[in-house]
């Protein structure tokens, strides 16, 4: 479904995917029947991004028309318990911090998640599959800090994502610094931290208008 509906960009073709509701409506019925305990680290965290993204996605296609998924009445939106996962009802709200930030600690999560909103990270063409999300979760990151839009660093000014001010903790666990977490895909920024220069962080708006194929300039 994915590789379908998904564009170069990661924006999503809504309307390719609207006559195909109900094949996400199947496939988080057989996330919700999946014993989750038995499978692998990392067939576990490939498993809730997957369903965070999906229930993301039909969210969205229920809701249509749509500019925006803060459009959505917030009763009905990231905080609403109605997805079945794990055996219980879950929020979206829930799958994001109490599973995926606090059971795996990797804050290239970040990067894989998608709220159905430009300035989210893009959605991949494909699932998120245990034996290659290390890989997966590397190109995400890759791919963030390769495009302006995203992130840039010019004359000691750092543009980033405002990803990295919401959830700069996480980010801190593994890093001493904004930076530093960056540079790990930036040359241009590691040559400049390790010469002894601490650009200044610039954190980019947020646009939460609906990721629609053709929607970016």
């Amino acid at each position: 479904l994915l590789k379908d509906i998904v564009d170069a960009q990661g924006l999503v073709r809504y309307e390719q995917a609207a006559p195909r509701q109900s094949e996400l409506v199947s496939y988080l019925g057989q996330l919700a029947k999946a014993e989750f305990d038995p499978l692998s680290r990392d067939e576990k965290l490939a498993f809730l991004i997957n369903a965070y993204n999906a229930a993301t996605l039909l969210l969205i296609l229920e809701n249509l028309p749509l500019e925006s998924i803060q459009d959505i009445p917030a009763a009905r939106r990231w905080d609403a318990r109605r997805w079945s996962l794990l055996g219980q009802k879950l929020s979206l709200t829930q799958i994001e911090h109490e599973y995926l930030r606090k059971r795996f600690a990797d804050p290239r999560i970040h990067f894989a998640v998608n709220c159905a909103s430009l300035g989210c990270p893009p959605l991949r063409n494909e699932a998120y599959v245990g034996s290659r999300i290390e890989a997966q979760l590397e190109d995400q990151a890759r791919r963030m800090h390769r495009d302006p839009y995203w992130f840039t660093f010019a004359a000691d000014q750092l543009h980033v994502t405002r990803l990295y001010l919401w959830y700069r903790g996480d980010f801190l666990q593994k890093k001493p610094s904004i930076q530093a977490f960056a540079a790990q895909w930036s040359p241009a920024l590691r040559k400049a931290l390790a010469e002894g220069r601490e650009p200044g962080i610039h954190y980019r708006t947020y646009d939460w208008a609906l990721n629609q194929s053709g929607a970016r300039k």
